[in-house]
C-alpha cells in the first residue's frame, strides 16, 4: 500500500498577530529520528507513533504515516484548549489522495483540525466542520498547510 503522507512539522500558535517565541503554545519538531516517541519542544509533552516510521528528510527527519489508522497521539495539552484566535501549521508530502477524511493536524474533529479528505482537498475548520475552508490536495509534492482562524472567519 501506498503511504498516505509523511508530515514533518506540527506547530501550534494561540494568535497569528503573535511573535513565534511568545505565541507558541505547542511545536512537535519530530527531529529525534528514531524511537516510538516525539516532544512537544514548549511543554515537553511527549506523542506517541502509533504506526508511523521515521524517515530521513533532508537534513533531519519526517514521519511517514503508512495507513489511514497510523499517527502521532500527543495526548491531553491543556495549552491547546483553544477557543480564539489560532494557527495550525504543517508540512506534508501526500503520496497519494486518501480515500476517507484523515487528520493531519489538530486538537480534534470536533474542535479545529487540519485534514485530507477523498474529495481531492486539504480542510482546515473549527467546531465540526461548519466553519471551514479548502485547497487543493498536491500529491508527492511538500506542500505548507497552515490554518489561520482570526477568532471569527478561517483562512
Amino acid at each position: 500500500m501506498t503511504p498516505l503522507l509523511s508530515l514533518i512539522v506540527f506547530s501550534l500558535m494561540s494568535s497569528p498577530q503573535e511573535a513565534l517565541p511568545t505565541g507558541i503554545v505547542a511545536h512537535w519538531a519530530l527531529d529525534e529520528g528514531s524511537g516510538e516517541r516525539t516532544q512537544d519542544i514548549v511543554s515537553g509533552t511527549e506523542g506517541r507513533l502509533r504506526g508511523a516510521k521515521w524517515t530521513p528528510c533532508g537534513k533531519g527527519y519526517a514521519l511517514k504515516f503508512g495507513t489511514e489508522d497510523s499517527g502521532l497521539d500527543c495526548g491531553t495539552v491543556p495549552a491547546v484548549d483553544l477557543t480564539g484566535p489560532l494557527t495550525v501549521e504543517a508540512w506534508v508530502y501526500p503520496e497519494r489522495v486518501p480515500s476517507s477524511e484523515t487528520g493531519i493536524a489538530g486538537k480534534s474533529f470536533e474542535s479545529y483540525a487540519l485534514t485530507a479528505y477523498g474529495d481531492g482537498r486539504f480542510y482546515w475548520y473549527v467546531g465540526s466542520g461548519g466553519n471551514k475552508c479548502s485547497a487543493a490536495i498536491p500529491v508527492r509534492k511538500w506542500t505548507h498547510l497552515a490554518g489561520l482562524f482570526d477568532g471569527t472567519s478561517l483562512k
